[in-house]
């Protein structure tokens, strides 16, 4: 009986790999990230209720205090689709919606990731974006998205607002002890 390396041996020399030819057409890389905007007129968005959002409903919505300088022109309303739910650096947002307020209306950004290529710009865009406003929004920020965005950009070695928003809001809560 021959040994293994001998057998491994003959498997190659019976089928060996592929290798592309130097001349072969090969797929060119997109480098950047795909950005849609779409505005929608805020009375018929949300039926006007969206811009009398005060600090009570919000403060109850959230369920947190030190709301008093709530302003719905600084919020920023985030959500991430993502690869999965464990978190950590397996886990990639490949589309992050951005909703804000911008005179009379309600401005949606989509940043959508094709490819891992793409992440760093995705999140730089995004970061760039953060960076206009005070309040962060979203069904599950604290524990997820947030976070998510976070990591993803310290991997991407980009300077993440979502931390600065944070050290604000612990600061109000702290103030007010």
């Amino acid at each position: 009986m021959s040994s293994l390396e001998e057998k491994l041996k003959r498997i190659a020399m019976e089928s060996p790999a592929y290798r592309p030819q130097d001349d072969a057409p090969r797929p060119e890389k997109k480098s950047a990230c795909l950005h849609e905007v779409t505005e929608y007129d805020l009375a018929e968005a949300s039926g006007g209720l969206l811009c009398c959002a005060g600090e009570d409903a919000v403060r109850l919505i959230c369920k947190s205090e030190g709301m008093e300088d709530w302003d719905i022109t600084r919020a920023a309303f985030v959500d991430t689709e993502t690869t999965g739910l464990a978190g950590g650096s397996g886990t990639v947002a490949f589309l992050i919606g951005l909703g804000y307020v911008s005179g009379d209306k309600f401005i949606v950004e989509q940043f959508f990731m094709e490819d891992y290529d793409v992440e760093g710009e995705m999140l730089s865009r995004l970061c760039k974006k953060l960076r206009e406003f005070d309040w962060l929004v979203s069904f599950n920020g604290k524990c997820f998205d947030a976070p998510l965005i976070s990591s993803r950009a310290v991997i991407n070695r980009i300077a993440a607002p979502l931390d600065d928003m944070e050290q604000r809001c612990a600061q109000r809560a702290k103030d007010e002890q």
